[in-house]
Order: structure tokens, then C-alpha cells, then sequence
């Protein structure tokens, strides 16, 4: 039985459609590959060089969401960015502006409100799994809540709905206790920092229900761990004899959505090599329901959406 080549990275929120020169790429509200019809937003690229392309990604009003820049084809949604990053409002102007390096955001971010007021000035060194320093934030009438990295700030942050922060930066960094609340005013968390690290927290769900934690986020993880998860994928997974016999090769990425009990949902072919690769490569992914520890949120288990690719070599 020929061997199977696996290459595993398990990404939250990612698409990997498919490179189109010549027209537009189309994207759902959930950033994945789709029909025109279908479509939240769209993206054209052109080349600016034999290095550089330009990203321009759009609403389907015409209004830009995006610009910026990469060296290398945009395959999937969160392209890496090299330069000016620009990202936009829906008709009311720009939302950020930022400069990137291998990828990496660097030096200052500016956010503003919708209409152009600026919101937040970050400062960023250009390194991995960077928490940025806050250096300035304003409210939405424009007062200065934070000066020079230090003030008490009013922050806001819409997902599934707007929650609001309230708490003290000292020297760019979060200080002491931390409250976020929903538009209603009603409790969402309660987190204490010192010298900018979490020391613990809280949060309540919409029965009041309380949940404790020390990490804001944590990533779904394989029973037992990375490397049991290799050894499953390894012996699960085999090589089509059909694909063998017509020399086909290819890397198929399946995405798939982990539930709050650890099954697994909405599983799709993201980019496919070829029909019989496609169909193994999602056979293995449905083998692997209930075999995930959940992901949480605040110490609340939440849905995530994760990617595996599986590179088919000969």
C-alpha cells in the first residue's frame, strides 16, 4: 500500500479558495469560496510586479473592504501581507491602516470609527503571537481616554454581538480588572491582569451561569495530542488504488467545523486535487468526530472552524 504524505495545519476561520488571474474570486460572509450569488464579498488581484501583487478585496456594494499586498498568490482569505495594509468600512471610510513585514504586522496600527475619527493607535514589534501596545484611544466624541499608553479606556468589539471593555492601560499594557458588558449592560467578563498577563477571569452565559478561566482562548486539540492525532491520520488514511494507477497526485483541504461535545460538522472540500483524493481525504475527517477536545471562549465551550490538509504524494 503506497504511503500517504500528511500535512497537517489547523487554522481558525480559514478559506483556501482558488487563485483566478483572470476574474474575480467570490466569498461567503464566512470567508469561503462561492458562487457569485452566493457572495458577501469579492476579490480582484493584479500584478504590480514580478514580486508584488496587489489585493483588492471589495463588498458586492463595490465599496471596498481591503487593499494590500503579497509576494506570494493569495490561495486562501488571510493572505500574507508584505506593506500597507488598508481595510475598510462598508460605505463609511477606512477602518484601519497598518504596515506589514513577512507577514507580520509592524510599527504603528491606527483604527478609527466609522466616519474617519481615529479610534486606537497600536504599536506592533513584528513578531509572532504579538499582544501589541496600546499607545493611544479615543472615545467616540473624540476625548482622549488613553495618552501615551496610559488612561482608562472604553473599547469596543463586535463578533456575534458588540461587547464593551472598560479598563485601565498603565504604559501600554492591561492593568487590573478588566469588564466586558453587552450593549444591554448586562455582564459578560470579569478579567484581572497584572503587568499586562491574565491572572484569571470569569465570564457568564445568558443564563448567568458562571465559567472560570486563565486563558481567553483555547484551541480545539486531539485526544491525546498532536502526535496520536498523526498516528490516526497515518493509519486511517490510504492511497486510492485508482489514483495510484493514473499517477494522480495533489493536496486536498478539508475544512470542518468542531461542536461545543466535540463532534464534527459542516465538513467541505476547500480545494480539491481530484475526486478520489477528495473523497479519502474526507473520509478521514469524518473518522476523527468526538476524537477533539472543544475549544473555549472565555472558559465556554464555542464552535470552531478548522482546516486539514492532506498532501496525496507518489
Amino acid at each position: 500500500m503506497q504511503k500517504v504524505l500528511l500535512s497537517l495545519i489547523l487554522l481558525f476561520s480559514l478559506t483556501v479558495p482558488t487563485f483566478c488571474q483572470d476574474g474575480a474570486i467570490f466569498f461567503n460572509s464566512d470567508f469561503e469560496e462561492c458562487e457569485q450569488a452566493e457572495a458577501s464579498y469579492f476579490r480582484i488581484v493584479i500584478t504590480q510586479s514580478q514580486e508584488m501583487l496587489k489585493v483588492n478585496d471589495f463588498y458586492m456594494s463595490g465599496e471596498k473592504y481591503a487593499v494590500g499586498y503579497s509576494r506570494a498568490f493569495p490561495l486562501i482569505w488571510k493572505y500574507k501581507n508584505e506593506g500597507r495594509f488598508l481595510k475598510y468600512f462598508d460605505g463609511q471610510g477606512l477602518k484601519e491602516s497598518s504596515v506589514y513585514s513577512n507577514g507580520l504586522p509592524i510599527g504603528i496600527k491606527q483604527v478609527f470609527f466609522p466616519g474617519g475619527k481615529l479610534y486606537m493607535k497600536l504599536k506592533y514589534l513584528g513578531v509572532e503571537s504579538e499582544v501589541p501596545l496600546v499607545l493611544e484611544v479615543y472615545a467616540v466624541n473624540g476625548d482622549s481616554l488613553v495618552v501615551e499608553g496610559n488612561g482608562f479606556a472604553v473599547e469596543r468589539e463586535t463578533r456575534d454581538t458588540l461587547i464593551i471593555s472598560k479598563g485601565l492601560y498603565k504604559d501600554g499594557i492591561k492593568e487590573g480588572e478588566w469588564i466586558g458588558e453587552y450593549q444591554s449592560g448586562k455582564t459578560y467578563f470579569k478579567d484581572l491582569y497584572e503587568n499586562g498577563q491574565l491572572i484569571e477571569g470569569k465570564s457568564f452565559n445568558d443564563e448567568g451561569k458562571e465559567f472560570n478561566y486563565t486563558q481567553i482562548f483555547v484551541a480545539p486539540e486531539f485526544k491525546g495530542g498532536e502526535n496520536k492525532m498523526y498516528r490516526f491520520l497515518a493509519e486511517k488514511v490510504y492511497y486510492p488504488r485508482k489514483a495510484i494507477k493514473d499517477n494522480i497526485q495533489g493536496s486536498v483541504v478539508i475544512k470542518f467545523q468542531i461542536e461545543t461535545d466535540g463532534s464534527i460538522s459542516r465538513t467541505k472540500v476547500m480545494k480539491g486535487a481530484h475526486e478520489t483524493l477528495d473523497t479519502e481525504a474526507m473520509k478521514v475527517v469524518e473518522k476523527m468526530s468526538d476524537k477533539f477536545n472543544v475549544g473555549y471562549v472565555r472558559g465556554q465551550p464555542t464552535r470552531c472552524l478548522m482546516t486539514l490538509p492532506v498532501l496525496f504524494v507518489l
